[in-house]
Parts: structure tokens; C-alpha cells; sequence
């Protein structure tokens, strides 16, 4: 945040997404440049894409409020249950809590990113696309690995 104008602005910033945070929230400028970090949580966050707005605001300044948009994509490695990043075997134990078999639909919501292979079933073509992707704890799993 910087005042190019004249005096001080002292300003406010607030955002408005839990998944979403400014530090500091409030401060002062009178031309110089004050840095502000953006952080973000994915940890309660489904895949997907989320909007949030950060507000920057000085009731006295003649601009105010200025708006930034923040667009977060959240993806998951396939396979990667527990999202740590790697595809191992504790996810492999929840990956076959899941199994249904061939032509069983897989109804459990709690099992939606088992269907690899998009169909409603968890069988063995799904079981096939784990392993591609098993890259073993604490290692960081292959993007892309599901496609053949």
C-alpha cells in the first residue's frame, strides 16, 4: 500500500473469505511503500475455485476504498486422500475402504475422489490409476499421473 498523494493515509484492510487473510490490517503511509502478506488456507477447502475480496480504506483518502479480487484454484494430487502432497500408503487405506467393486456405484460421498476412472464404481481400473500415482511417503506426487 502506498499514498501517492499528498499527507497520510492511514488505512484499513479487511477481507472477506475465511479461507482468506491480510497482515498487517491496518497502517500508514506517507509515500513510502508498506508491504502487506496475503495468506490463504486450503485445509477446509473441497477442490475447486474461490473468490475473495481484500478492501483497502481511508474514509479521508478521495479513492477509498480500493478493491483487489483474489481467485485461489484448489486441486489435489489424485489419490492423495489426506492432502500431504504424496500418494502413500495411508491413503492407499482409505482408498480401499472405497472399493465397491466393478458396476457397484460407489455412493458414500466420503469416496468421491476414489472414482479415478470417472465412472460410479471403485474397482480395479480405479485401483490401477492409484498405483500410477503412488509415489510413497514424503514424496511429492506426480501431477498428471492418472492420464496414461
Amino acid at each position: 500500500v502506498q499514498n501517492v498523494g499528498t499527507g497520510t493515509v492511514d488505512y484499513t484492510i479487511t477481507d472477506n473469505a475465511g479461507w482468506l487473510a491480510v497482515a498487517p490490517e491496518s497502517g500508514s503511509s506517507s509515500g513510502e511503500q508498506d508491504e502487506i502478506t496475503i495468506t490463504y488456507d486450503t485445509e477446509a477447502l473441497n477442490v475447486g475455485t474461490y473468490l475473495g475480496k481484500i478492501t483497502v480504506a481511508d474514509p479521508d483518502a478521495v479513492n477509498s476504498p480500493q478493491t483487489i479480487t483474489v481467485s485461489l484454484t484448489v486441486r489435489y494430487h489424485t489419490g492423495d486422500f489426506d492432502r500431504d502432497n504424496d500418494v502413500d500408503l495411508e491413503d492407499f487405506g482409505r482408498f480401499q475402504r472405497c472399493l465397491t467393486g466393478s458396476g457397484i456405484a460407489q455412493t458414500d460421498s466420503g469416496c468421491a475422489r476414489a472414482l479415478l476412472d470417472e465412472d460410479t464404481d471403485v474397482d480395479v481400473l480405479d485401483t490401477e490409476i492409484f498405483i500410477r500415482c503412488f509415489s510413497g511417503p514424503g514424496v511429492t506426487a506426480t501431477p498428471g499421473c492418472a492420464e496414461e
